[in-house]
């Protein structure tokens, strides 16, 4: 069997691999992006809640309300801290991800050419094999032409 042939079955299994490394790094991206989100919308919660505090403070607020208050914005801080560290750790898996996704392209890119290369190396050896097989037929007529 050619080595170009013995070649494809690691080729697609290589390529297999790479597809679903793809695949993961995907869905890496999503759910990161889907935590951003959720950290902005966090934010952005916090600061509207600030804001109604601060026009409610300029009008006057008890303060029970401003003690529930201050705790209510040290939860949305609280919360902000815990999703600011899994936007972290989701970025951390992401970039695994990505790595380990380029490492499995370069892999199946190496093989893709290796296998090229026997192609080329084996239609190179078969012209010359039916150059010699011609070479042959022509010096065979020329003697018998003689």
């Amino acid at each position: 069997m050619r080595k170009s042939k013995r070649m494809e079955p690691v080729l697609r299994i290589a390529e297999s691999r790479e597809d679903q490394a793809a695949h993961a790094f995907a869905e890496s991206r999503r759910q990161l992006g889907e935590h951003e989100r959720q950290l902005v919308q966090l934010q952005g919660y916090r600061r509207e809640y600030q804001m109604q505090i601060d026009n409610q403070a300029a009008a006057g607020i008890t303060a029970s309300r401003l003690v529930d208050t201050h705790r209510f914005l040290a939860q949305l801080d609280k919360a902000i801290t815990q999703q600011q560290m899994v936007v972290e750790q989701a970025t951390r898996l992401c970039n695994q991800k990505r790595q380990h996704w380029l490492m499995s392209r370069q892999k199946s890119q190496s093989l893709e050419k290796a296998k090229t290369r026997f192609e080329t190396l084996e239609r190179q050896h078969e012209d010359r094999r039916e150059q010699k097989v011609l070479d042959e037929l022509a010096q065979r007529r020329r003697t018998q032409d003689e």
